[in-house]
């Protein structure tokens, strides 16, 4: 699976059991966890909204019994199928805004690729009302943590980012890629790029840092 379907891949496991749970009614997955010890565990985890911001992870024993860790305990966790493989960090110091948590705070995030930029994607949901009529709204973002800063990126907003997030990349480049970088920049401020296509961008740009090195 290319990384840009990963965006396809988190809703699907957000509104459906998923083809990795264990049962249709416990929707506990199989997974891998990577302690802050480097200590390793494969064992369920509870899947079910994990696209969300999460500061909590369920699993269940051999007994059935659940049990809870938190993002201070893990490191990273990941889910693992025949045909994929979906990474979640821990992340501190997510002075998000919209959150009311302090920027102390630490939680789990989708890690879309790693590379120089490393792109994460998270679903944040928010209770509304209409009338009588309670409903949760689902808003998709994607983050990235570079130079001390994180630049989030939802379906509104997501070009003005780019531009200012690129501004910073370039700094790091080397004469022999400004080219392709700046065609990649144009692209960007012409919108020539849908917000699902994100992770594409940063495989470009990725890729485009990379080769400063081989040229």
């Amino acid at each position: 699976m290319k990384q840009h379907n990963l965006l396809g891949l988190g809703l699907a496991l957000l509104f459906t059991a998923s083809a990795l749970t264990t049962k249709a009614e416990d929707k506990y997955a199989k997974a891998h966890i990577v302690m802050h010890s480097k200590d390793t565990m494969n064992i369920y985890v509870k899947s079910t909204s994990l696209y969300e911001l999460q500061n909590r992870l369920e699993y269940k024993d051999a007994f059935g019994k659940i049990h809870v860790l938190t993002p201070n305990d893990v490191k990273s966790f990941y889910f693992v199928d025949k045909k994929d493989t979906t990474w979640f960090e821990s992340k501190r110091g997510l002075n998000l805004g919209f959150l009311e948590n302090d920027e102390r705070s630490v939680y789990f995030m989708m890690r879309v690729s790693k590379n120089h930029v490393p792109l994460y994607y998270f679903v944040r949901a928010k209770n509304k009302r209409e009338g009588f009529d309670e409903y949760t709204q689902y808003s998709p973002n994607y983050l990235v943590f570079y130079e001390s800063d994180w630049y989030v990126m939802t379906e509104t907003n997501y070009t003005s980012k780019l531009i200012k997030l690129f501004k910073v990349l370039k700094l790091g480049l080397g004469y022999d890629v400004l080219m392709d970088f700046e065609k990649l920049e144009r692209d960007i401020k012409r919108d020539k790029y849908k917000f699902e296509e994100i992770p594409e961008i940063f495989e470009k740009y990725n890729s485009i840092y990379q080769s400063q090195n081989v040229r």
